[in-house]
């Protein structure tokens, strides 16, 4: 439910407006390799303050699809790679 919402998108946009960013959105061709595998399922384990949490709102804007963030991702190190258009914005809305 988180990912299809404008939390993600909303926390990231302004993740992205900050004077300091460091672009990790490569990571999201880790977990697209991963897409529809054995290996789907992925666990983060970090200390506190390793940017978690960024990372979710990255992922959730990414995939979510009840918003267009073409935009964003067309700016960032994610739009180099061989998947990035497949999977953009192609997370299905949750059945209720």
């Amino acid at each position: 439910m988180y990912l299809n919402t404008m939390v993600p998108y909303k926390n990231f946009s302004n993740l992205l407006k900050e004077e300091l960013y460091v672009d990790k959105s490569k990571i999201i061709e880790i977990l697209n390799a991963r897409i529809n595998t054995t290996r789907k399922y992925i666990c983060v384990t970090r200390p506190r303050r390793f940017g978690k949490s960024e990372i979710t709102n990255l992922i959730g804007s990414y995939y979510g699809c009840i918003f267009d963030t073409k935009q964003i991702f067309d700016n960032l190190q994610i739009a180099t790679t061989k998947t990035y258009i497949t999977h953009l914005s192609q997370l299905p809305p949750p059945k209720r």
